[in-house]
């Protein structure tokens, strides 16, 4: 199918005003097609997505990054509501790193199940080496997505010593539940405290639900 909006070129035009002469000039940029294209082959859980984007401007507006004010962005606690919550999660995350991707400040963010981090940050490697946590303080922001089936007993320290970190390094976090929350691991009181500072999110209301009784009820009953 033909993108409708570069024509199948890739390409699209727009003014920008030159640094120096402070004239207004036509420049081409990637189309939102081939970003969102580009997007989907980086990350491995947005590859069956292809090139389905959602609109920029239909973010949900909890979820705020400001990457020239990494204090100012919020940690978020998000709760999947809904079978297609799921989906919604992950083209809302897809077009934040679509707005970011050749942005100016080019910030460095990753979106990663929060198992993988264990296994990739947390545990030794096939060959023989073993990256640290302090290796994520690169990403200005780390979105971890929980499945329904994550039983491990590193994940809790892992993600307890991960928050600690970004919390200290005031650089964002957002973490990601689904409605249906079949994990069972073992008790993190620590984890469980740090995550009382997270602003909590109801994505698909589209309204923050930080004072609900129903979220509040949902989050005290989870296990870390």
């Amino acid at each position: 199918m033909i993108c409708p909006i570069c024509k199948g070129t890739k390409q699209q035009t727009g003014i920008k005003t030159h640094s120096q002469s402070n004239k207004a000039i036509t420049v081409s940029v990637p189309c939102i097609c081939f970003i969102s294209k580009l997007v989907s082959e980086e990350n491995k859980l947005l590859q069956h997505i292809g090139e389905q984007y959602m609109d920029l401007d239909k973010i949900d507006q909890n979820l705020v990054f400001i990457p020239d004010d990494l204090p100012k962005s919020p940690n978020l606690l998000i709760q999947g509501r809904g079978k297609l919550s799921d989906d919604t999660f992950l083209l809302s995350v897809k077009s934040i790193l679509i707005k970011y991707r050749f942005d100016r400040l080019k910030p460095k963010i990753l979106f990663s199940r929060s198992i993988d981090i264990v296994h990739d940050y947390h545990v030794q490697q096939d060959d023989g080496t073993s990256l640290h946590l302090s290796s994520l303080s690169i990403f200005d922001l780390i979105i971890l997505k929980f499945g329904t089936q994550e039983i491990n007993k590193a994940l809790a320290p892992c993600l307890s010593q991960l928050v600690q970190n970004r919390l200290e390094e005031k650089r964002p976090t957002w973490i990601y539940y689904p409605d249906v929350y079949l994990v069972k691991r073992e008790e993190s009181p620590e984890l469980n405290q740090m995550l009382e500072r997270f602003k909590k999110v109801g994505l698909n209301a589209g309204e923050s639900v930080e004072n609900t009784q129903q979220i509040n009820q949902n989050l005290s009953g989870i296990k870390f």
